[in-house]
């Protein structure tokens, strides 16, 4: 839908550059994947797409981006685009003293994710005051990756995700080599950093330079429309889900495997233990629960993130001073594979976020047939229906959300009918709109291939 209103080349990278494999022997299945002569629809690959983001996962860390991962994957399994990710990483030397920048020292500097071959360019950056300067340098360091790939044959055309960082970048390189360029807009950047006088500047330039933008909910849209004015077309695409792995399951057996109680209620919530996920917000709405009779308790997913301190200590504290710390599990950072088990563990999934663009975790608990209670940000009121598939909290506070959980808990729902509502959202989908964007833009470049757009829109 679209809204109208450096450090030196290594070795890896200099193979990266002459068009060959893209790891060593052993790692085919990357190279298929990236260099393929058909594609999984059966047609020939038409055009290379060169996707670029700093938030991307690894086997070092597997949860940062993986909505980013999702959809470069599918891009690359179902469409006629040969993918390639340059994941531009900050650079720290390989020493341990500090755990949030060591793990930038022992990222593989060539990875497979998904079937998707993974560069990750070291930058230069200084902690706190390199932000401004970040998409130069990625742009540096990432411009020999980018200049070999588009030297290997076929249309080629820049993917960033993040319009900050990476989409500045992206910019710069699109203006180097005359490459067509899509930029997403998936939060932070378009709602927060855009406040920055600076990285405002900055992101309006990389929007500007865009052929195309894409958003991941209306609210992001519009904002992104307000940017560049009728200058670049800004679609609307939400983020999809594994329908596969999240699907319905019997509680009971969850939690069972779990080792979780079978007894009462369970509220589950998933996110980083960092101030924006509201998750004290949550533990105060289920004391009052508790204290009006109700027998439930409360898991929080989710771990401490790199960028913000933990807030665990005062999770437990607010857990303890509402009277329910043992009602609250915190079973902290869990695998991506292991979440359709913690969502098919609970009876209601609960998000008390104060800021989004399309959150994974509600496409995957409605997927597993659990009713929803959120907030009223990003695409959420479009993914929500009252009484249908959850409850839209348009007020971020306890007393909003203690009454919200209290109607999803009293409600009885059918996971099925709950699944219904998101089942079509497949990532699939998802990447034939975003090829019919692709192919747009490469037309509107002068670029002929065959076929015909498979469904982005414009509103």
């Amino acid at each position: 839908m679209m809204i109208s209103d450096s450090l030196p080349i290594t070795g890896a990278e200099r193979v990266v550059l002459h068009g060959r494999a893209l790891l060593d022997e052993g790692d085919g299945e990357v190279q298929s994947a990236s260099s393929r002569g058909v594609g999984l629809r059966g047609e020939s690959v038409s055009f290379r797409v060169v996707s670029m983001s700093c938030s991307f996962p690894s086997r070092v860390t597997p949860i940062p981006g993986t909505f980013v991962a999702e959809r470069i994957s599918a891009v690359n399994r179902w469409t006629r685009a040969a993918c390639t990710v340059i994941a531009p990483t900050p650079y720290f030397p390989p020493i341990n003293i500090h755990r949030r920048w060591y793990i930038h020292a022992i990222q593989p500097v060539r990875d497979c994710v998904k079937g998707v071959c993974v560069i990750r360019p070291r930058f230069l950056h200084i902690p706190r005051v390199g932000i401004i300067h970040q998409a130069r340098a990625i742009a540096q360091a990432a411009a020999p990756l980018v200049a070999g790939l588009a030297r290997t044959g076929l249309p080629c055309i820049l993917d960033a995700h993040f319009v900050y960082p990476t989409g500045a970048a992206a910019a710069r390189l699109a203006r180097r080599y005359g490459l067509p360029l899509v930029i997403t807009g998936r939060g932070e950047d378009i709602i927060e950093m855009v406040e920055h006088p600076l990285l405002r500047r900055e992101i309006t330039t990389a929007l500007c330079t865009a052929d195309a933008a894409i958003a991941v909910s209306h609210d992001i849209g519009y904002r992104m429309r307000r940017l560049v004015g009728e200058r670049v077309p800004v679609y609307v695409i939400p983020n999809g889900v594994d329908t596969a792995r999240f699907a319905p399951r019997d509680p009971r057996m969850a939690r069972c495997q779990l080792g979780l109680p079978q007894g009462g209620r369970l509220v589950v919530t998933v996110g980083y233990r960092i101030a924006l996920k509201g998750h004290d917000i949550v533990i105060r709405a289920l004391a009052r629960l508790v204290r009006a009779g109700q027998d439930v308790a409360l898991c929080i997913v989710g771990g401490q993130a790199s960028w913000e301190p933990d807030t665990l200590p005062l999770l437990e504290r607010v857990a303890r001073e509402e009277g329910v710390r043992e009602r609250v599990i915190f079973a902290g950072a869990q695998p991506p594979e292991a979440l359709p088990l913690w969502y098919g563990a609970g009876d209601v999934f609960c998000l008390a976020t104060r800021r989004e663009g399309c959150p994974n975790v509600v496409l995957e608990a409605l997927a597993c047939g659990r009713p929803v209670v959120a907030t009223a940000v990003g695409e959420i009121p479009r993914l929500v229906q009252d009484g249908v598939n959850g409850f839209v909290v348009p007020e971020r506070s306890v007393e909003a959300f203690a009454a919200a959980l209290e109607r999803a808990l009293q409600q009885r729902w059918s996971a099925q009918e709950v699944r219904s509502t998101i089942v079509a959202r497949t990532w699939r989908s998802v990447a034939l709109e975003v090829e019919s964007v692709f192919l747009d833009v490469l037309r509107r470049r002068g670029r002929r291939l065959n076929g015909k757009p498979a469904g982005a829109t414009e509103i």
